[in-house]
């Protein structure tokens, strides 16, 4: 499969003069005016602006390589660095490197990284910190100009020089290799089966032989590669790859793209005309990590795919049929498919010449059933609105009609038929919308008609012939006399609903029947029937109603518009094949578009049709963990757009305090043709629901975070239909604000006690006010007791209230008693002398006064009788604890406490 580079059209440039996939599977593409990276789903572009002047050494780039720490970048102004864990560029500070033209870079075995620069040659580790000068040619040979630096697979550095030199070496020590005859070489490549080929300037194609150089031989064998466009022989390669399929090498020359085949010690041309134009101005090519190749070139890009799936899409081919692509029914014979489709009606496609026949010429009407035939290179058609059945047969290719049914006669009414099955003896079984009818095999061929009502499906066992009919909530076993049909219960449905019935049944092979019902439900049994339960694919197809079921040799294939799942019976797991798989090619699966197809099925609809193996190949399926590819605030990447500011890691992401409008970027790294992986998300510690993760673009938008640190888990669907464990993705640390710091949360603590100690000592304050009032109240209303003497004397003091001169004397001479019989009586009643009751009984008027507050406390205490303001208040505050001015400030306040509460 070739299709052209996804992002090409967002490219800065089309100039590439490099592609490279580092070792954690991004994608770099190098130009003449940018550094870009592709993650799958986005492009990121690096290069010097007039914001960012200095972030690359120059735009201009020419090579690429990486160890595990940094990208190695080499540019026109010198070499520059990428930190693969925080998304930093930035400069070595070693002044032997640094803003010098890079000729060649390489890894070598240990982890770190070797640099020719001019004649120089240096070694660096991983960091680029420790950088040591090596001499590779000795003191006697001089020096060459290094064109190019390879490591092959026995951790040997191979040394190509502009003058034609070799050298092969490791460490400090290097040893001469016999020079390519009258050639220069400018790459090198190792295939996978340890042979060494070189391209030259001029002189073509050269493998080297180790082990005829061991021997002293002639150690260089060139390969003559012909150009059969223009002719002549081609003798320059720039650039050699090898894929991991067909290993077959790939070569580029300026003149075109060539595919060799090694074989027998001779290089085999591969047409691939077909698929693709060797004629672009391709500069470039990379295999990935997955066996494709990236195929860079001026004008137009493509990458190459290999499938190994053994998934067989038919949909590239439809334009050459010259057919619509809504397919209703498919049936396999043999190398033979018929198929019927919306527009175009029936075809007979031969698998072997890869041709598509019409079968207009037989001017049959439209048809809704494709179903097999006992009789040999034969299928029974069903005509979509009428009670009528053909018997087609091919020859040779050619078709005709060879039989007709017609059941309009005998049912009264034209019902279409929804499904046939010829059994084994012979007898065509009908099923319509109201009966089940069979043509017997008896001389005249009788029509007959089963007393079922209403019938929805109709199955039969591979192994006994029994067919099974099911109608309501009851399944009946039908079988054929000699000129009827008698059915009989086999099993209750007591498991559907009302209104539920079923619309689709299969016998496995070991004679268990499975169901499909009109509310999306699945059941399966075993071959008793005495029990249904939910099969076990029935959660995988709840996304749509499930509309057909087929049965092979060890499988069951159910099926609804969204995909195919396959139930092995022996192994007892499932195999899912959605429309989201970019290899099955099919927007939406159709009823009645499924059939057995030797050891898988045929399955189509909207786009063609497909052939589906029953064992997947996992190589073109794997599940791969995604990764954090960047991270946004406003649009704005964290790590690409701040100066290297950020201490942020694609594992630890860093978000400051004001983060808002967060979009999380994801990607899987995997750039193979195969299935569009579902997955779900979840951000443990702020949502410990699983959230579903857009399948075409892999981003997550949070509208904000509050403070503190939270784990980004993915699960992944597998083809089972199973979730996967869940994959710890990154980690996430919104920063807290100044009023979310610790320092904040002890201000909040200190000023939450400091309220409510006020509040306290206010609501106590006023407690104790209220306390105040209604003792004072309740002296005031001891004086005031209702008893006979007391009445007495309090009647003669407010007499006398102003006299300040009235007192014990007075009162004796009025109420006519002696001092001691007073003494008693009073004693007896209130409890007091008569000099505290004359001076209580003052007090009393006095407070009766200060609550009026029309008086002055000098006019009151001169109105109770007191002789100076000063001794009143005295003795008002003896008794009652607070001076005047406080007792009408407490009554004022009580006075407004009452009057809210009540």
């Amino acid at each position: 499969m070739v299709r052209p580079f996804p992002f090409v059209r967002q490219l800065y440039t089309n100039n590439i003069y490099e592609i490279f996939q580092d070792r954690e599977g991004y994608i770099w593409i190098g130009t003449a005016s940018s550094l870009q990276r592709w993650d799958g789903h986005w492009l990121t572009n690096f290069r010097n602006t007039d914001s960012r002047t200095h972030l690359l050494a120059d735009n201009n780039i020419s090579n690429i390589v990486d160890t595990d720490q940094l990208l190695w970048i080499c540019t026109s102004g010198g070499l520059t660095l990428y930190d693969k864990a925080k998304g930093h560029f930035f400069q070595p500070t070693d002044k032997r490197i640094r803003g010098k033209w890079t000729n060649s870079m390489c890894n070598d075995s240990d982890g770190g990284m070797w640099l020719a620069i001019g004649t120089e040659l240096y070694h660096c580790d991983a960091t680029c910190t420790q950088i040591e000068q090596v001499n590779p040619f000795g003191n006697k040979n001089g020096k060459h100009n290094i064109n190019a630096l390879y490591m092959d697979s026995k951790g040997m550095l191979w040394l190509l020089c502009s003058d034609g030199t070799l050298m092969r070496g490791r460490g400090k020590r290097f040893d001469a290799v016999k020079p390519i005859p009258d050639g220069v070489a400018c790459t090198m490549f190792e295939d996978a089966d340890g042979r060494y080929w070189f391209g030259t300037w001029g002189q073509g194609l050269w493998q080297y032989l180790p082990e005829k150089a061991k021997a002293k031989g002639d150690c260089w064998l060139q390969h003559h590669v012909q150009d059969n466009d223009e002719g002549g022989e081609e003798d320059i390669f720039f650039c050699i790859q090898q894929d991991r399929t067909k290993r077959w090498l790939w070569m580029l020359s300026y003149k075109k793209l060539y595919v060799l085949e090694y074989a027998g010690g001779r290089l085999k041309p591969i047409d691939l005309t077909a698929y693709l134009s060797p004629r672009h101005e391709y500069t470039n090519m990379i295999c990935d990590n997955v066996g494709n190749i990236w195929l860079a070139a001026n004008d137009e890009s493509s990458i190459v795919s290999f499938d190994s799936s053994g998934i067989l899409s038919y949909h590239p081919l439809l334009t050459s049929w010259q057919t619509d692509e809504d397919l209703y029914n498919v049936h396999a014979d043999g190398n033979y498919i018929w198929l019927n489709w919306q527009r175009n009606g029936l075809q007979l496609y031969d698998r072997a010449r890869n041709e598509m026949t019409s079968l207009r010429n037989l001017n049959l009407p439209e048809m809704s059933v494709i179903r097999p035939s006992r009789k040999n290179e034969s299928v029974w058609v069903a005509q979509k609105y009428y009670s009528t059945a053909y018997r087609l047969t091919r020859d040779q290719g050619r078709v005709s009609v060879e039989d007709k049914l017609d059941l309009e006669a005998v049912l009264k009414d034209s019902c279409p038929i929804l499904d046939i099955c010829e059994d084994n003896g012979g007898i065509v079984w009908m099923l319509t919308p109201r009966h089940l009818a069979a043509r017997l095999t008896d001389v005249g061929k009788t029509i007959a008609v089963a007393d079922i009502k209403s019938p929805t499906a109709i199955t039969q066992s591979t192994k006994t012939g029994t067919m099974l009919c099911a109608a309501g909530h009851s399944l009946y076993r039908c079988k054929a006399e000699e000129r009827y049909l008698t059915c009989s219960t086999a099993a209750a449905l007591d498991m559907l609903s009302d209104n539920e019935r079923v619309i689709a049944m299969s016998l496995d092979s070991n004679d268990g029947l499975w169901l499909a019902t009109s509310m999306g439900r699945t059941f399966s049994s075993d071959r008793h029937m005495k029990k249904f339960h939910p099969s076990p694919v029935d959660t995988l197809l709840r996304d749509g109603l499930c509309e057909d079921i087929v049965s092979t040799r060890t499988s069951v294939w159910l099926m609804n518009n969204k995909k195919v799942v396959c139930y092995n019976l022996q192994r007892k797991c499932a195999t899912i094949y959605p429309v989201t798989d970019e290899i099955v090619n099919i927007l939406s699966f159709r009823h009645r578009a499924i059939c057995t197809d030797g050891d898988g099925v045929l399955a189509g609809g909207y786009g063609g049709f497909t052939h589906l193996p029953e064992q997947r190949n996992t190589k073109s399926s794997r599940v791969s963990c995604p990764v954090l590819t960047d991270v946004l605030l406003d649009g704005t990447s964290i790590f690409f757009n701040n100066n290297n500011a950020s201490e942020s890691s694609f594992s630890h992401a860093i978000l400051p305090s004001d983060a808002h409008n967060i979009e999380l970027r994801l990607s899987q790294l995997a750039y193979y043709t195969g299935m569009k992986q579902h997955m779900q998300y979840r951000l443990k510690g702020f949502e410990d629901m699983w959230s579903e993760l857009e399948s075409t673009y892999h981003q997550i938008t949070i509208t904000s975070l509050p403070c503190g640190t939270f784990n980004l888990e993915v699960r992944i669907e597998q083809p089972d239909g199973k979730w996967s464990k869940p994959f710890g993705v990154a980690t996430l640390e919104r920063l807290p604000a100044w009023y979310e710091t610790t320092v904040a949360y002890i201000i909040y603590i200190v000023i939450a006690i400091a309220v409510l100690a006020v509040t306290v000592w206010h609501v106590r304050r006023r407690h104790q006010r209220r306390l105040e009032t209604e003792v004072m109240q309740a002296k005031v209303a001891v004086i005031t007791a209702d008893h006979h003497l007391t009445d007495k004397m309090v009647a003669i003091i407010d007499q006398h209230l102003d006299d300040s001169d009235f007192g014990l004397e007075q009162l004796l001479a009025e109420i006519g008693m002696s001092k001691s019989t007073l003494y008693r009586q009073l004693k007896t009643e209130t409890d007091m002398t008569p000099s505290d009751f004359i001076r209580n009984i003052r007090m009393k008027r006095a407070c009766e006064m200060l609550q009026g507050r029309t008086m002055t406390v000098s006019e009151i205490a001169y109105a109770t009788g007191f002789s100076t303001p000063k001794y009143f208040t005295r003795c008002f505050k003896d008794m009652f604890g607070k001076t005047p001015t406080d007792y009408v400030r407490s009554y004022q306040k009580s006075t407004e406490i009452f009057d809210d509460q009540g």
